[in-house]
């Protein structure tokens, strides 16, 4: 809570607690490892157990007001620590930390899921919700998509990709990005992932992504990633236009113009730039629409 060493953020804020593995990016959760050190505090008891997350999910009410409490505008990490979008929190919970994220509105908030295919009808509730309540919240200043709020997708390998972002780009939002993190495969972005496009069939213009962050696995047993991965989503975005951030190798680079096929860094994630390629030396962020 607080401060963060991500690199793309200057906040955290968890105003949600647990969640449940859905797919192979989950397999050496970060947050999982976090929860296992304070499942003995009081108010962290069910959310782990020998086998990982236990699928119970709740909303801190502690945490709730938290942002409100910053002078300064912040970009936040929310709700890392879970997924706001767990099926097993109800709706009217995840309506209430948009109504802060609303109030709070000079900070930028950013989300990311893994449950994709719930965002458009669950966001749907929560506009309707929030809009029920905007003068309450903020005054009578209310719009959709909220200005302020970068709604993600955390993907993992092609699959991954192919099953998320579809839903993502189907669900209005101010900003729409990608965390391809942990990156355990090649991913190759379809042409209107990246491009505006007109569609026949909802007589619609359709909006690309506007951000992609790109890092391999880090922490206990990380998995490789190829810098080739790396390179070719670098290429992809820049190509499109479409703002990209370098976030870190990881702690398993694979270079193939090492025989072993491993390069062992000195940081232990990989984080630092100086030990990049050149040209993956980018961190860019999106434009912000007003």
């Amino acid at each position: 809570m607080g401060d963060t060493k991500i690199e793309y953020v200057s906040k955290s804020w968890s105003p949600i607690r647990g969640c449940s593995r859905v797919s192979p990016g989950c397999a050496h959760c970060w947050a999982v490892r976090m929860a296992n050190r304070q499942k003995s505090m009081p108010g962290y008891e069910g959310f782990v157990d020998e086998h990982g997350w236990t699928g119970k999910v709740s909303l801190i009410e502690s945490q709730l007001d938290v942002p409100l409490h910053w002078r300064k505008p912040q970009r936040v990490a929310t709700a890392f620590m879970g997924d706001l979008f767990h099926e097993n929190l109800p709706v009217s919970d995840v309506a209430r930390v948009f109504c802060v994220m609303d109030e709070a509105e000079d900070h930028d908030f950013l989300l990311l899921t893994k449950r994709a295919s719930r965002l458009p009808d669950v966001i749907t509730q929560i506009r309707d919700t929030v809009a029920e309540n905007h003068e309450r919240w903020d005054g009578g200043r209310f719009t959709w998509p909220l200005p302020n709020i970068w709604l993600g997708v955390s993907v993992e390998d092609q699959a991954a990709a192919d099953e998320r972002i579809p839903w993502l780009l189907k669900t209005p939002a101010a900003v729409r990005w990608v965390s391809l993190e942990p990156m355990i495969g090649p991913v190759t972005f379809r042409p209107e992932w990246l491009s505006h496009h007109w569609s026949p069939a909802t007589g619609a213009l359709h909006l690309p992504l506007d951000w992609v962050v790109l890092g391999g696995e880090s922490g206990p047993g990380a998995r490789p990633c190829a810098i080739s991965w790396i390179r070719d989503v670098v290429g992809q975005c820049k190509a499109a236009s479409v703002s990209v951030f370098m976030k870190q190798l990881g702690r398993q680079p694979v270079d193939a113009m090492y025989e072993t096929g491993m390069r062992r860094l000195g940081n232990s994630k990989g984080a630092d730039p100086e030990e990049w390629p050149a040209d993956l030396r980018v961190q860019q962020f999106p434009e912000v629409k007003s």
